[in-house]
């Protein structure tokens, strides 16, 4: 019987030998033939631009980001960067405009950043900016269009990595290096838009606005140019609030009238306190202009997108 125990357990330890053997060789191959390349980590991007204004200094293409090669990869060389327009309008012509080298960058002439990369920073691209690029004049773009640049990292044994990537790489939480960034091109008013704008209001937790207060707070508001405040919101059923509410606990709907004679509009949000409001600003042309969703309410100016 002992015998027998004592065979079985050779044989269980030769066949674990055996096995570890097999996973190491296999991990060796692995290691040994699985191809490392490198990313263009993005720290920092903004992507908007703004057709009433194309030198606009609140929309801009901004980027920043840090060539990094995985240990034992691809080694970063040199960076290039492209530029291209998409027409997006349905008016039967066509200006969409292939991609144009915008810039070469050598790596080694790059300084290391805080995570010990070579790290760039893009020059600021105001629309006017693009639009010289691509060489597009008045009337050949439109809100809706969007611009699209596309970044290449050459490696120094000459290997190219690009916007083909896969969704780990080009948007997870650590790499975030999609090597392509699309901007849009809004129509932000930069004069008053005089006429009706229709306002949708919820609250998810179904008991009105807290904006800055756990009670209720103030209302969004609308500043024109000769210092008249329309104020504007849900009410609360805590307190009364500080200006004309409109009643509803889970919904409700008011009317903002913005005059022919206003020169300019300073729309503003006064903040969520519970992260509970949802605000929908519908303009006169009755296009949706903004939408707020819920948790996405930031006290600060809103920008309206209204393309007329």
């Amino acid at each position: 019987m002992k015998n027998i125990k004592i065979i079985g357990l050779l044989l269980i330890s030769a066949v674990v030998a055996f096995s570890c053997e097999t996973d190491d060789k296999l991990v060796n191959k692995v290691l040994e033939t699985t191809e490392r390349g490198a990313v263009l980590r993005t720290l920092n991007s903004t992507n908007t631009y703004n057709f009433y204004d194309t030198a606009d200094t609140r929309f801009v293409f901004d980027l920043s980001f840090e060539a990094q090669g995985a240990a034992n990869g691809a080694d970063p060389a040199t960076v290039r960067i492209y530029q291209s327009f998409i027409d997006n309008a349905e008016d039967g012509v066509n200006n969409s405009k292939a991609e144009v080298l915008m810039n070469t960058i050598d790596v080694s002439t790059l300084s290391d950043g805080a995570n010990g990369f070579p790290e760039y920073t893009l020059p600021t691209m105001q629309l006017q900016d693009a639009l010289d690029l691509s060489g597009l004049s008045t009337g050949e773009f439109f809100g809706g269009d969007q611009f699209v640049y596309r970044l290449e990292l050459e490696s120094k044994d000459g290997r190219v990595f690009t916007d083909n990537v896969g969704g780990t790489v080009s948007g997870g939480s650590f790499f975030t290096s999609p090597f392509s960034y699309t901007v849009g091109i809004k129509c932000v008013p930069v004069s008053a838009i005089p006429g009706d704008y229709t306002i949708v209001m919820t609250d998810s937790f179904g008991d009105g606005w807290q904006t800055t207060d756990a009670n209720a707070g103030a209302g969004m508001t609308v500043t024109l140019d000769d210092g008249t405040v329309i104020e504007f919101g849900m009410c609360s059923p805590y307190t009364s609030s500080n200006f004309t509410c409109t009643p509803g606990n889970v919904a409700a709907t008011t009317t903002v009238t913005i005059p022919e004679t206003a020169n300019t509009m300073l729309w503003e949000f006064p903040g969520d306190f519970y992260g509970e409001i949802s605000v929908k600003i519908i303009a006169p042309n009755g296009v949706t202009a903004l939408e707020i969703g819920e948790g996405e309410g930031t006290a600060g100016e809103l920008f309206l997108n209204i393309c007329l």
